[in-house]
């Protein structure tokens, strides 16, 4: 493979990349990174999340597939199938617990610091984009507790990829992108498009051949070749080109009415009802002023800019576009790429790349108001999240009755009861996700990885029918109720049972009449 060679240096105002500076920088973005993984530690082993919601899909799925059900054959399942080879290779070795999960993403937090560090040094930011980075660095690295594993490992191998290309060196990146693509395809595709189009047609210091070129595609092509190879073996070549293909998830996307400017995403900028605090002490506020800044500043970039950080900071506001217009789903979306906008928020302000004289942020009022604007609101952005998590630490309790997951007093108490019912009578918790049936022996649970109507296999509606046929009990969370009791495919099974207790996070139903006998043909 033909050497990179590194474009001439660019006159800047930055400081020089001293090794005491950085390294002081760097240990910055650890202590700020570390904090927020401590502040955000009850959400991360929250008993809800894991029993009712996301963060147990993990546990419920790698119980799935050892059981012998094969993904998006006998359960949907639109992921990246090595994220599900990653995990059951930790629970191996560490046991299929939520503490194994949590310390799992502890160290793809570490991991996603070091692509930060790296991709700060790349890039040689000044002082004002440094010190906008530490303030942002929870933001960039563990914006909230990541809902699965396979949100973390995205986040590790994206993160890594753009600051490989920020160091001028594409083909490495490339090759973290075609891992990402059986990870979770849908962003990585984009970004692997754009790398293959840096790799063959972007600029180079030193002129390269088109073989050269071809040649530095072989690295990600081999990646993709053996992984694709391993999965095939594992799980059959139909269920690696259904994960591949986005026709699932874009079935859920339009029945879900997802979408950022017109779908129910838009929640995410228009709260309902409005408040104006909720732009200073939410994410909204500087991830809007964010967006807006970065895009700009990569407009300049494009046109004025040299150099791979440039391109990188370029390819950070076209990600965020594709992801803004293509992959934003509901309110909450918001948190699965937030470390492209830091990471171009802090080029666009320091106009990586480009000449002196183009760096306006720092030598205008107005570029002077809006970097003021966005070292306020970073931590202000956190507010909201740290306080919610400070007041989670001193009510929230880890008793033996949540199996050790952070509950507040009244849900631990409910569950107690629950479980105490469990040991007489047939419990089925009817969640969406979770691993209620794996974390306790005395509940049930949907066979499932996430139960969605739209993409809800018929043998998968089957198997859960079967199930609360055979409950004495029910457990309804609140949020959901509306939801998953209102299936139709449900309904006869449902209408054998009533209502009997009201809890502060469920509703608990108990069986009042046997079930009515299945139709033929139907289990």
């Amino acid at each position: 493979m033909t050497a990179d060679v590194a474009p001439p240096e660019i006159p800047s105002t930055a400081s020089p990349p001293d090794a005491e500076p950085w390294w002081t920088w760097a240990a910055c973005i650890s202590l700020m990174a570390l904090l927020n993984f401590m502040v955000l530690l009850p959400s991360t082993l929250a008993f809800q999340s894991f029993v009712l919601s996301d963060q147990g899909w993990a546990i419920g799925t790698d119980a799935l597939w050892t059981s012998g059900l094969v993904p998006t054959v006998d359960f949907a399942y639109f992921y990246g199938l090595l994220t599900l080879v990653v995990d059951r290779g930790w629970f191996a070795l560490c046991g299929r617990t939520p503490g194994a999960q949590t310390v799992l993403i502890g160290l793809c937090n570490v991991l996603i610091v070091a692509g930060v560090v790296r991709f700060g040094w790349a890039c040689r930011f000044g002082r004002v984009a440094r010190v906008l980075m530490i303030l942002a660095a929870p933001m960039a690295v563990m914006a909230v507790a990541f809902p699965s594993p396979t949100h973390a490992f995205e986040a590790v191998l994206l993160v890594n990829a753009l600051a490989f290309q920020a160091r001028g060196r594409p083909p490495v990146a490339l090759a973290l992108v075609a891992l990402t693509v059986f990870v979770k395809p849908a962003l990585a595709a984009v970004y692997g498009v754009i790398l293959v189009g840096v790799i063959l047609f972007g600029p180079n210091s030193v002129e390269k051949r088109w073989t050269s070129r071809l040649y530095d595609l072989l690295p990600a092509a081999l990646v993709a070749a053996l992984i694709a190879a391993m999965l095939a073996s594992i799980f059959g070549p139909g269920p690696l080109m259904k994960t591949l293909l986005p026709t699932q998830a874009a079935k859920l996307y339009a029945a879900e009415n997802y979408g950022f400017f017109w779908g129910v995403g838009r929640r995410f900028w228009l709260p309902h009802p409005w408040n104006p605090w909720y732009y200073l002490i939410s994410p909204l506020g500087f991830w809007l002023l964010a967006t807006a800044v970065m895009l700009v500043g990569a407009v300049r970039i494009a046109v004025r800019g040299r150099g791979p950080a440039a391109a990188t900071i370029v390819t950070c506001g076209v990600l965020h576009v594709a992801f803004v217009c293509f992959f934003f789903g509901n309110q909450l979306s918001w948190i699965y790429y937030p470390y492209m906008l830091v990471f171009g928020v802090c080029g666009a302000i320091d106009q990586t790349g480009t000449p002196v004289q183009t760096r306006p942020y720092r030598s205008t009022p107005l570029g002077k108001i809006i970097t003021a604007g966005l070292l306020i609101l970073a931590p202000l952005s956190q507010l909201g999240l740290v306080l919610f998590s400070i007041l989670m630490w001193n009510l929230a309790e880890r008793p033996e009755a949540t199996g050790g997951l952070f509950a507040t007093p009244v849900d631990i108490a409910a569950f107690r009861e629950v479980r105490e019912i469990g040991k007489q009578h047939r419990v089925f918790l009817f969640v969406r996700s979770g691993a209620a049936r794996e974390l306790f022996a005395e509940t049930d649970s949907p066979r499932a990885w996430y139960l969605l109507r739209p993409i809800a296999l018929p043998n998968e509606v089957a198997g859960v029918r079967e199930q609360v046929r055979e409950a004495n009990f029910l457990l309804v969370p609140k949020e959901l109720a509306a939801g998953l009791t209102a299936w139709p495919e449900f309904a006869d099974e449902l209408a054998c049972f009533s209502q009997v207790k009201e809890y502060a996070s469920f509703y608990l139903w108990q069986r009042i009449r046997p079930p009515r006998e299945a139709p033929a043909g139907r289990p």
